[in-house]
C-alpha cells in the first residue's frame, strides 16, 4: 500500500482552489519586495552612503537605472496587456 504525499495528484486532501494559491502566492511577493528594493537602494555605493567622494551620487544612478527599469516594465507590462487581448 503507497502512501499519498503533497505531490500526488490522486490525492484531494492537500489540495487548494487555484485563486487561494495565486493569493497566498502573492501574499509571499508582496512581502519580499520591500525587502527586495530597501536592500538592493541601501547597497549602492553613492556618496550620499559611503561618504566616498571617488563614487557616483544618486543622481546619476537614477540617470541609468529609471529609464531602464521603466521601460522593462511598460514593456512586459505591454506584452501582457497584447497577449491578453490576442488570446480570447
Amino acid at each position: 500500500m503507497r502512501l499519498p504525499t503533497i505531490c500526488d495528484p490522486s490525492d484531494n486532501r492537500f489540495k487548494q482552489p487555484e485563486h487561494k494559491q495565486a493569493g497566498m502566492t502573492d501574499t509571499c511577493c508582496l512581502q519580499q519586495l520591500p525587502l527586495s528594493f530597501f536592500t538592493s537602494y541601501f547597497g549602492m555605493n553613492v556618496v550620499e552612503f559611503t561618504g566616498d567622494q571617488g563614487n557616483t551620487n544618486q543622481g546619476e544612478v537614477w540617470k541609468i537605472m529609471g529609464p531602464i527599469s521603466f521601460g522593462i516594465t511598460f514593456s512586459l507590462l505591454g506584452i501582457g496587456w497584447l497577449s491578453k487581448y490576442q488570446h480570447p
